[in-house]
């Protein structure tokens, strides 16, 4: 077991199946074979638009071939990627999103790899290291099933991320995806099209029998009707759905959604796990101030029109939910306090707003819960407290794999820098259990709390959060 970030989860899927790499973005060194004792060749350059060319290139040879870069160059390469679906090329792109800085423009690297979304690509949006590993695989195995290329896309936002992983196993990968199948699928744009929700639904189950970890493009939980529904997509929809549980414990009638396929575009799976909602909110880490929401946002409004219009393979329904649509600021994590926040938002009926962005303080923001509501973090928690990056980063990875070797938690580790209001410094949040810990923010309660340096407890309370039990 080792601990590894997203650079390094997309170097142990690549590595373990593809023959040749193309990289643009910094992330792990990949194994000189792959898991069908195949020689892996790996390619580094700064030009995006040469690198896409290969990528094409070596498709069309009859390698498996996949490319890492950043979200901003691949989106001034849109030609180049709008040919290799023209072609048909089973080919996977690890879209890596990097947030932008505090106070500058609200999405960064996501917003480009989203404005990709219109060419005829699919599109998965894992969320934390473990769940990368696992979408890149499955991803590769409906490209080459329905002959459409698909983008992986990674969002990074100001913390960085730990878990522990193991590579792929040679068994699994030869089950799971087999040696490469050269050549382009058959059929025009429209059936391949077609085939790629099958494709995509096959692969997400023949992973979860191979490996007992289930994934789908659409995660409910609690998955039961509710009056009221947070939605997201990648780390957003993943913290809220960690939170959920909590909100229910205080008797809030709440259900999450998280969005993992954004192409193929799950609408009617959207709208039915939706219809009985009177509130909706969709939260998204970038901002679009001259639209009427997000991406995603516009997404789950489309669908619902779709199906109140009685489109063909959609759910009838007879009423719209409220939706309202909301938007992290730049370089901020969505907290524990900012859920409370959108529920008291949806709790005020017509009163609420329909937009909102979380920290940006101009106005625009909900107004601060009158409590927290606190809960027990299901697994364990720790927060570490240090003056220093570099001890908190060594921290993080030497926490991440004794846990893992030892005890055989799952485990997820953030470090971030703590805001001055609070002290600054780094701050490490640990979370590890049976179960794939959740989300990206930071738990509301911690069971130890590990503090470097006692002069620190003179700048903020780190304590603050030690849980009561």
């Amino acid at each position: 077991m080792r601990a590894r970030d997203v650079g390094g989860a997309i170097a142990l899927a690549e590595g373990a199946v593809a023959q040749r790499v193309l990289i643009a973005a910094s992330g792990s060194e990949l194994p000189a074979h792959n898991a069908f004792g195949e020689p892996v060749a790996v390619e580094r350059g700064e030009d995006v638009h040469a690198l896409v060319r290969r990528l094409s290139e070596a498709a069309a040879a009859g390698e498996r071939v996949a490319l890492v870069a950043g979200a901003d160059d691949l989106a001034a390469a849109r030609a180049e990627l709008l040919a290799i679906a023209h072609r048909r090329q089973s080919v996977i792109v690890h879209c890596v999103a990097d947030a932008g800085p505090p106070g500058g423009h609200g999405g960064s690297g996501l917003d480009a790899a989203l404005s990709l979304a219109d060419l005829p690509w699919g599109m998965l949006v894992p969320s934390g290291v473990s769940e990368a590993l696992d979408l890149s695989l499955v991803a590769r195995r409906a490209a080459e099933d329905s002959g459409c290329p698909f983008f992986v896309v990674h969002e990074r936002g100001p913390a960085h991320h730990v878990e522990a992983l193991a590579p792929p196993a040679r068994e699994m990968c030869t089950a799971f995806v087999g040696a490469a199948r050269p050549g382009s699928a058959p059929g025009d744009a429209h059936a391949v099209a077609a085939r790629v929700p099958f494709a995509l639904s096959a692969a997400l189950r023949d992973f979860e029998a191979l490996t007992a970890r289930r994934h789908d493009v659409v995660e409910r939980a609690p998955n039961v009707d509710a009056a009221l529904a947070l939605v997201g997509m990648g780390p957003v929809g993943d913290a809220l759905v960690a939170e959920a549980e909590r909100l229910r414990g205080h008797g809030q009638d709440v259900t999450a959604l998280r969005i993992v396929a954004f192409r193929p575009f799950p609408g009617a799976r959207i709208v039915k796990a939706l219809a009985r909602t009177l509130a909706v909110s969709v939260v998204e880490s970038l901002e679009r101030p001259l639209s009427p929401g997000g991406p995603l946002a516009l997404e789950v409004k489309a669908a619902f029109s779709d199906a109140l219009t009685w489109a063909p393979g959609f759910p009838g329904i007879g009423r719209i939910p409220r939706i309202a649509s909301g938007a992290l600021h730049a370089g901020r994590r969505l907290e524990a306090t900012d859920v409370d926040a959108i529920v008291d938002n949806m709790l005020a009926d017509e009163r609420g707003a329909r937009t909102f962005v979380l920290g940006g303080g101009d106005g625009r923001g909900l107004p601060s819960p009158a409590a927290m509501r606190r809960g027990t973090t299901s697994g364990f928690a720790m927060l570490g407290v240090t003056s220093s990056r570099v001890v908190a980063m060594a921290a993080a990875d030497l926490c991440a794999a004794v846990l893992a070797s030892t005890l055989g938690a799952r485990t997820r580790v953030s470090v971030h820098a703590r805001p001055d209001e609070d002290g600054g410094g780094f701050a490490l949040d640990l979370l590890a259990s049976r179960d794939r810990p959740r989300g990206s923010h930071a738990p509301h309660t911690a069971k130890v709390v590990a503090v470097e340096d006692a002069a620190l407890l003179a700048r903020g309370n780190p304590l603050a959060r030690l849980a009561d039990d």
